[in-house]
């Protein structure tokens, strides 16, 4: 709005600052004294206390109480800068204003929602523990296939629980950082075993080729189970029976390169940018689209990489549809 204005700033809200960047107004800190040289105006929020006293001649945007605030220009030395900058003031205190609203709000349903996980997660353990008891008993064998059914099904649950878990921390910026050092290697490897059991039931075998040595990454052991697991379970749902699912590790210049394929629909290459986005996994649902939906976990698994530095793309592979999973190698690795 107001581009190369210099403006010092008194009192603001960061989510004030943040807006008025936005609207071409960059801020910088004043704490009294002189005004800097290349100054133009100074603006004070003095809702937060009564503010140093400005050198004499400066333009003074005051913020005042009231709801919304009222305002006042003092010793304005251009009316058309004071017009402007009084109007991306006022934008950005009712934008800021809306901000910090909704994050406060985001961080109240995240808290409802990790509530609601820690309800649910705790019984769907115990559930699963004791079936996984049942399950060494001499049974016939439609009950062992009854009771490796629900264990799959108590697995299933309690990772749709924990991902609604991660979407309530991230979204409301309360997650723990992704970032850490993990052997991308032993990890693709972990998670072919841990999904051994869905692909037998589901008779689709997960392959594996992964080269010997370690892949050290730049991505915490929590945050990498949680991607690989994620990627696996959406490839095992939806390749057609008697298909199998792939995966394989490659290392790129700066990158530990995880792709896991399946033989599902192909996903149009139009539609491949957007098969990670929440609204797009919604509207699937409802619409011809519904055969390139995946639920939930491909939103969860760009959420993880966002707080790793990874990267999480969609394309063909073979002519097989590829999940490719962009892992930063450790320092010393790169």
């Amino acid at each position: 709005m107001i581009p190369g204005t210099a403006v010092l700033a008194w009192g603001l809200e960061p989510e004030v600052e943040g807006t008025l960047r936005t609207l071409g107004v960059e801020t910088r800190p004043w704490s009294g004294g002189p005004l800097d040289a290349d100054a133009v105006a100074l603006v004070v929020d003095v809702r937060r206390g009564a503010p140093p006293t400005p050198e004499a001649g400066s333009v003074v945007l005051a913020i005042h109480g009231g709801d919304p605030p009222s305002w006042a220009s003092v010793a304005v030395r251009s009316d058309d800068l004071a017009r402007d900058l009084s109007r991306a003031v006022v934008a950005a205190v009712a934008l800021g204003t809306a901000s910090r609203t909704l994050r406060i709000e985001r961080i109240a349903v995240a808290e409802l929602i990790e509530l609601i996980c820690h309800d649910l997660r705790n019984p769907l353990a115990a559930i699963r523990a004791n079936l996984s008891m049942l399950g060494t008993g001499d049974l016939d064998p439609d009950s062992t296939e009854a009771i490796e059914d629900s264990m799959m099904a108590g697995d299933n649950a309690l990772r749709i629980v924990d991902n609604l878990s991660t979407v309530g921390a991230i979204e409301s910026g309360r997650a723990r950082s992704g970032k850490g050092v993990s052997d991308a290697r032993a990890a693709v490897l972990d998670a072919a075993r841990r999904a051994r059991a869905t692909s037998e039931a589901a008779a689709i075998p997960v392959t594996t080729d992964v080269p010997d040595g370690s892949f050290p990454c730049a991505v915490a052991p929590h945050t990498l189970v949680a991607l690989l697991d994620n990627v696996l379970s959406v490839a095992l749902r939806y390749a057609p029976r008697g298909s199998d699912v792939r995966i394989r590790l490659e290392r790129h210049p700066t990158t530990a390169c995880v792709v896991v394929s399946e033989a599902a629909a192909a996903v149009p290459p139009a539609l491949a940018d957007r098969i990670f986005d929440r609204a797009f996994q919604a509207e699937s649902k409802r619409v011809a689209a519904g055969r390139y939906g995946r639920g939930l976990g491909l939103y969860v698994v760009q959420l993880l990489a966002s707080t790793c530095g990874a990267t999480v793309a969609c394309r063909g592979d073979g002519g097989r549809n590829a999940y490719w999973l962009e892992l930063p190698l450790s320092p010393d690795e790169a």
